[in-house]
């Protein structure tokens, strides 16, 4: 009996020893488990292929970062690209901020000019704030507003030179003074329902020339040629439609402007004095680039593939004068100009011809006001660091004005050399040195002048 008790005792035991380590193993089972930390975790095995492991080649120096937009390699930076062809292209929502800073120091040197007139100098600058969004999709907008020391000339005296007084007034002398102001170079909302028209409507300058549609920042020279800015300067307001085609190749637009930037004076020349116009600006505007997509910026530091671009443009305004007084004697005035142009780029060269030429017939006079201009301009760019490169830079030009009653020849002459400090972080042109020479001379008058100008010029 004994014997059984204790068998049965033993067999207890055994059990509720089971029963608790059982226990004790399914209490630590069900604890929370500490998550390791990202760092720690090991790393993934790499791919095979074929039991061979797979090399996992980096990304290239220049490749941009995931989300940022792909610079084409035929376009300089800061171009400003129509419809077709943006770096932002195809991305439904941005917006882009930027800026360009100018600033330098001329001299000029008349020798026909009276002793006071003879040497002149001085210092300028100007700032430009632009902005361009899309905030949806199939529409755009940008503006650009130019902050400029010089902005305005305004009259702030008047004296009466009376030289052998005899109570008869000889001559006036004028004296004016320039303050600082600003300027709206674009201000401008563009519907684009595809990759290959648009229709934009605002301030701008008129595509009637090759230099008007190329941006302030991407111009060979500081400045655009005085013969491009006596037939068209500054911008315009009115409406335009374009087309860009075959990836570039074709470009062209139509439009209708106010006219001011014409620098059309209807009281002087032909037209009688005290009178007022009106009129609108129709123009056309093709250029074709055979080889693809060359855009308008000038030179600098990107090495475009051959590019030629073949151009012609036309302005045409119908304007109605009336007398200042009475808003009677209407007379018609007919202003037509022209321009053609031809330019080519390779390897860093880049070479640009343009022919203007304006007619302005009316109806109470026997003559047309005829006058024609052109110039060429060329820069090779070449780097001689890693980060530094240069631009020789040349440029001559002509005006021909009233050619038909009291004709006036002026010719221009220009170079220098463009120093780009910057040329391996992207953004090649961002900044720019420019030390130029400028004559001028005019033919009729046989009068000349000499100048330099020293530059800088910083964009972002």
């Amino acid at each position: 009996m004994s014997i059984c008790f204790a068998k049965l005792r033993s067999a207890m035991l055994r059990s509720v020893v089971g029963l608790t380590v059982s226990l004790a193993t399914a209490s630590v089972s069900a604890q929370p488990r500490e998550e390791q930390p990202r760092d720690a975790w090991p790393e993934p095995e790499p791919a095979t292929v074929r039991g061979e492991p797979k090399a996992v080649e980096p990304p290239p120096k220049d490749a941009p970062a995931p989300g940022e937009p792909r610079l084409d390699a035929n376009r300089a930076i800061g171009d400003d690209p129509d419809a077709k062809g943006d770096q932002f292209a195809g991305t439904p929502d941005w917006v882009k901020l930027g800026g360009y800073l100018n600033a330098g120091f001329g001299f000029t040197y008349v020798p026909q000019a009276l002793p006071r007139d003879e040497i002149g100098y001085g210092f300028f600058g100007q700032a430009g704030v632009v902005v361009e969004a899309r905030p949806y999709e199939m529409w755009r907008g940008k503006l650009n507003i130019i902050f400029d020391a010089r902005a305005l000339e305004v009259l702030a005296d008047v004296d009466y030179v009376d030289n052998d007084a005899d109570g008869t007034l000889d001559r006036l002398l004028l004296q004016k003074r320039q303050i600082p102001g600003h300027i709206i170079q674009d201000a401008w909302v563009a519907f684009e329902p595809t990759d290959w028209f648009y229709v934009r409507a605002g301030g701008m300058r008129i595509p009637f020339t090759l230099q008007q549609q190329s941006a302030n920042t991407n111009t060979l020279f500081p400045n655009r040629s005085r013969p491009n800015e006596q037939f068209l300067s500054g911008a315009d307001f009115g409406a335009l439609a374009g087309v860009n085609a075959f990836d570039g190749i074709l470009l062209a637009s139509v439009g209708a402007f106010q006219g001011s930037s014409l620098g059309l004076n209807v009281g002087e020349g032909n037209s009688p004095n005290n009178v007022t116009g009106r009129g609108v600006v129709f123009s056309g505007r093709v250029d074709v680039n055979p080889f693809g997509d060359f855009p308008f910026g000038a030179g600098g530091p990107v090495q475009r593939d051959f590019r030629l671009g073949v151009g012609f443009g036309a302005l045409v305004r119908p304007l109605t004068l009336f007398d200042v007084n009475t808003g009677t004697e209407p007379r018609s005035v007919l202003d037509f100009r022209m321009a053609a142009s031809l330019r080519m780029s390779v390897a860093g060269l880049y070479v640009a011809l343009e022919y203007f030429r304006r007619q302005q017939s009316d109806s109470f006079s026997f003559r047309p006001e005829v006058a024609d201009g052109a110039y060429a301009q060329a820069g090779f760019f070449f780097p001689i660091a890693r980060s530094v490169g240069l631009e020789p830079i040349a440029r001559i030009g002509f005006v021909s004005e009233d050619q038909t009653f009291d004709p006036r020849l002026t010719g221009y002459l220009s170079g220098g050399i463009n120093l780009y400090p910057v040329t391996d972080k992207g953004k090649g042109d961002g900044v720019r040195f420019t030390l130029q020479y400028i004559g001028q001379r005019r033919f009729t008058e046989v009068e000349e002048a000499h100048g330099a100008r020293a530059a800088i010029r910083f964009k972002y």
